[in-house]
Formats: C-alpha cells, structure tokens, sequence
C-alpha cells in the first residue's frame, strides 16, 4: 500500500494517541531530527515521546 505523504504524517500523529510506534519505524530515518528540543532526536526519541 502506498500512502501519501500526507498519510503517513497523519498515521505519525495518530501514533501520538495509541501509544504505536509502528509508524516511526516504517517512516522515520534513523537520522531523523526533532524540532521540540524536549524530545530526543531519530526514532528512540520519537518512541518515548509517545509513550
């Protein structure tokens, strides 16, 4: 299945309410950057964030 971009960053945030962080993984690189400098930065960071 291919999402939108869109789609996926509409899948991350409902990451933030399920507690998932299939999403990050399957859209996030590992170098991803954090822009709220209270979350660490690649998937670890985003992974606590929305637990």
């Amino acid at each position: 299945m291919n999402l939108t971009n869109k789609e996926k960053i509409e899948t991350l945030y409902a990451s933030f309410e399920t507690g998932d962080p299939t999403a990050a993984r399957l859209y996030l690189k590992p170098e991803y950057i954090q822009h709220n400098l209270n979350i660490g930065n690649g998937l670890a960071g985003f992974s606590v964030a929305i637990m």
